[in-house]
C-alpha cells in the first residue's frame, strides 16, 4: 500500500496533536490533584484549628481543675486547723479566697463548701465564695443562705449525692457539671468544677468549686471561622446540651437533638480524646463538612462548614484550570488544523500537482506537461519558497524539454534529407554495380579468350619445342630444315602479336575494373557518414529518436 506525502504530513500532525492532547490531559489530571492535595491541606488547616482550640479550652480547664484541687487542699487545711485549734479563721478564708482568684483571671468565682456542721458544730452551712464583678474579686456569703441551700444545688449534689455514704471516697476526686445559668452572685453561663475535700479520717467534709464562665469558651468558639458561613460549636457530651453556638445563640443550653446535625456527633462519647473526625453532611440541599473532637473534660469541640465556601478557592481553580486547559486544546486543535491546512495546500498540493507534471512528461506528452504547468503558474510562479523554486525547476524543464524536441525534431528532417540522398546514392551505386557486372562480364569473357590464346600459346610452344627439337634432329639435314624454321619463327611472332594485343585489352579492362572501385569506396564511405551522423542524432534525441 503506498502512503502519501500528504497522508504522512497529517498523520505526523496528528501524533503532534494527540501528544499535545496527552500532555493537557496530564497537566488537568495534574491539576486534580494539586486540587486534591489543596483539599487536603485545608482540611488538615482545620483540623488543626479545631485542634489547638480544643487543647486550649482543656488547657484552661486543667487550669481549672487544678486550682480547685489547690482550693480542696486549703480547705482541707482549714478544716485542720479549725478543729485542732478551735479558732475561728473566717477572715484568713475569706482573704484567701479573694487572693486565689484576683491570680485566677480564668476562673469567674469559686468557694468552699462544707458539709452541714462539719466546720462548725453550730453552723449548718459554711459557704464563702469569691467571685469577679467588672474586673474586681468580691466576696460575698450570699449563696450561704438557707434560701439558697448549696447543698441541694445540683452542683453539689453532682460531687456528693445526698445518699452517698461520707465515710467512703468519691469515684472521682474532681467532677464537672452541666452548663448552666447562674442564678446567684454572677448570673452568667458557666460550668463548675467540684473538688473533694477529706478529712485525715478520709471521711468527706465538703467540696471547692471553681466556676468557669463560657463567656470565653464563647469568644474562643467564635474565633474558630473557617468560611464567612461556617458553624463553629461546642457542646457537653453527657448533657448533650449546646453551651456554645454562636451562628444561632437561641440554641444555648438545649439539647443536639434540636439541631439539624446534632445527630451527628452524637457518637462523640465513643472517640478518643485529642482525635478529629471528620464527616460529610447534606444540609439544606448542600454539602457540609463537619469537623469535631472531643476533649478529656467531654467537651465536643467543632466547626460545619459548607463545602462551597470551604472549597471555593479550590473549586475556582479547578474551574480555572479547567477552562484553561480547554482552551488550550481547542487552541491546539486549530492550530494543528491550520498547520495541516497550510501544509497540505503549500507543500502537499504543490508537489502532487508537479508529481503528475513529472509523470506526463515521463510519458512522453509534453504539451499536456506545458498545459498543467500553465495553470499552475498563477499560483506558483509569487511564491518565493521551495515550492516556488520547484515549480519555476520543473518549468525551465519543461521549456528546455520543447527545445530539446524542437531540435530532434530537426535532426530528424536532416536524417530524413540524408536518409533520401543515400537513397539516390544507393540507387546510382546500383547502376554502378550494374556497369561493374558488365564490365566483370567482359572480363570474364576477355579471360577466357586469354586462355583459350594462352593454350594456343601453349600448344605453339609445344610445337616450337618439337620444331626445335627437330631442327637440332635435322640441322644437319640442310638448308631446308632452315627455311622451314624460319616459316614456323614468323608463324611464332604471328602468335606472340595476337597474345600481345589481348593482353592489353585485359590491361584495359582491369583499369575500367580499378575505376569502379574507387567509385564503389567512396560511395560506401558517404554511407557511412551518413550512417554516422544518423547515429549521433539518435542519440542526441534518446528514446523519441
Amino acid at each position: 500500500m503506498r502512503i502519501t506525502l500528504k497522508q504522512n504530513i497529517l498523520s505526523m500532525v496528528a501524533i503532534i496533536t494527540f501528544s499535545s492532547l496527552l500532555g493537557c490531559i496530564l497537566l488537568i489530571q495534574n491539576a486534580r490533584l494539586i486540587g486534591k492535595n489543596l483539599r487536603s491541606e485545608t482540611e488538615e488547616h482545620i483540623r488543626a484549628m479545631v485542634g489547638l482550640n480544643a487543647e486550649r479550652i482543656e488547657a484552661a480547664m486543667l487550669v481549672m481543675e487544678k486550682n480547685a484541687v489547690d482550693l480542696a487542699t486549703a480547705g482541707e487545711a482549714f478544716f485542720a486547723i479549725i478543729h485542732e485549734t478551735g479558732q475561728d479563721i473566717t477572715q484568713q478564708i475569706e482573704g484567701y479566697l479573694l487572693n486565689n482568684f484576683k491570680k485566677l483571671p480564668e476562673a469567674i468565682g469559686g468557694g468552699l463548701w462544707y458539709e452541714p456542721n462539719a466546720l462548725f458544730k453550730n453552723k449548718e452551712r459554711f459557704g464563702p465564695y469569691a467571685f469577679r464583678k467588672n474586673n474586681q474579686v468580691l466576696f460575698t456569703w450570699d449563696l450561704n443562705t438557707p434560701e439558697y441551700n448549696y447543698h441541694n444545688q445540683d452542683w453539689y449534689r453532682l460531687a456528693i449525692p445526698e445518699e452517698w455514704d461520707r465515710n467512703l471516697k468519691r469515684p472521682q476526686n474532681i467532677y464537672w457539671t452541666d452548663p448552666y445559668f447562674d442564678m446567684g452572685a454572677t448570673t452568667a453561663l458557666m460550668i463548675t468544677v467540684d473538688a473533694l475535700m477529706y478529712d485525715a479520717k478520709g471521711r468527706i467534709v465538703g467540696i471547692s468549686t471553681v466556676d468557669f464562665t463560657l463567656k470565653n469558651l464563647e469568644e474562643m468558639v467564635s474565633k474558630m471561622t473557617a468560611t464567612p458561613n461556617s458553624l463553629p460549636f461546642a457542646a457537653d457530651i453527657s448533657s448533650r446540651l449546646v453551651i456554645s453556638f454562636p451562628g444561632n445563640p437561641m440554641k444555648v443550653l438545649q439539647k443536639l437533638k434540636t439541631i439539624a446535625w446534632g445527630d451527628a456527633i452524637s457518637d462523640a462519647g465513643g472517640i478518643k480524646p485529642g482525635d478529629i473526625l471528620v464527616k460529610t453532611l447534606t444540609l439544606r440541599g448542600e454539602p457540609f463538612s463537619l469537623f469535631y473532637t472531643l476533649t478529656e473534660t467531654g467537651m465536643v469541640l467543632g466547626i460545619l462548614a459548607p463545602q462551597k465556601e470551604l472549597y471555593a478557592k479550590i473549586n475556582e481553580l479547578n474551574h480555572a484550570n479547567m477552562v484553561t486547559s480547554i482552551a488550550v486544546i481547542a487552541f491546539q486543535i486549530l492550530l494543528f488544523l491550520v498547520i495541516a491546512f497550510f501544509t497540505v495546500r503549500r507543500i502537499c498540493n504543490p508537489i502532487s500537482n508537479l508529481t503528475q507534471v513529472a509523470r506526463e512528461i515521463a510519458e512522453g506528452k509534453l504539451v499536456d506537461a506545458k498545459k498543467s504547468l500553465g495553470a499552475l503558474h498563477g499560483r506558483f510562479s509569487s511564491s518565493g519558497d521551495e515550492t516556488g523554486l520547484l515549480f519555476g525547476a520543473f518549468l525551465s524543464m519543461a521549456e528546455k524539454l520543447n527545445a530539446l524536441l524542437g531540435q530532434i525534431q530537426q535532426s530528424g528532417n536532416q536524417v530524413t534529407a540524408s536518409s533520401t540522398e543515400i537513397a539516390a546514392s544507393s540507387r546510382g551505386l546500383e547502376a554502378t554495380m550494374n556497369q561493374q557486372a558488365a564490365s566483370t562480364n567482359q572480363v570474364s569473357a576477355s579471360s577466357k579468350l586469354i586462355s583459350q590464346t594462352a593454350e594456343q600459346l601453349a600448344g605453339t610452344v609445344d610445337d616450337v619445342s618439337l620444331a626445335t627439337t627437330e631442327t637440332a634432329e635435322l640441322a644437319e639435314a640442310g638448308q631446308v630444315g632452315l627455311m622451314g624454321m624460319e616459316a614456323s619463327m614468323q608463324e611464332v611472332l604471328r602468335g606472340t602479336a595476337s597474345v600481345s594485343g589481348k593482353l592489353a585489352a585485359m590491361k584495359k579492362n582491369a583499369r575500367v575494373i580499378s575505376s569502379i572501385v574507387v567509385t564503389i569506396t567512396r560511395v560506401a564511405n558517404q554511407t557511412n557518414l551518413l550512417s554516422l551522423n544518423a547515429a549521433i542524432e539518435a542519440e542526441k534525441a534518446g528514446e523519441y529518436g
